[in-house]
C-alpha cells in the first residue's frame, strides 16, 4: 500500500497481487491508482482455501465492486491460488466474474 503510486508510475501494465493478507484495501487501490493502471487479485487466499463456495462468492463479488467499476480490474486471488483449495471455490471466483463482472465493469 504505501508504494502503489511508485509501482504505477513505472508503466507497467497491471499491479498483482492484490493481497489482502498483506493489508491491501482493493477499494483503497482502484482509488490511488486505478486510473493509471490495470489491477489484478483481492481473493484472499485463505478463504479459497478454507472457505465456502458462498463465502468465496461473497469476496468476489466484493472485489468486483470495489475495484470493476470503469473496468482496469481483474479478478484473481490475493495470492496464488493453494493447491489444496476445493475446486468447487475456484468455480465458485470464476462464477462471481461472469455474474458481476458483466454489470459493472463497464
Amino acid at each position: 500500500m504505501p508504494i502503489l503510486e511508485y509501482m504505477a508510475e513505472t508503466e507497467v501494465d497491471a499491479i498483482e497481487p492484490l493481497d489482502p493478507l498483506g493489508g491491501v484495501d482493493i477499494a483503497e487501490v482502484k482509488r490511488r491508482v486505478g486510473d493509471k493502471v490495470c489491477l489484478k487479485g483481492g481473493v484472499n487466499t485463505l478463504t479459497l482455501l478454507r472457505g465456502t463456495p458462498e463465502d468465496v462468492m461473497e469476496e468476489a463479488k466484493h472485489c468486483i465492486e470495489s475495484a470493476g467499476r470503469g473496468g482496469g480490474y481483474i479478478l484473481g486471488s490475493g495470492d496464488d491460488i493453494p493447491t489444496d483449495a476445493p475446486v468447487e471455490n475456484v468455480k465458485a471466483m470464476v462464477e462471481a466474474a461472469k455474474i458481476y463482472g458483466r454489470y459493472i465493469g463497464g
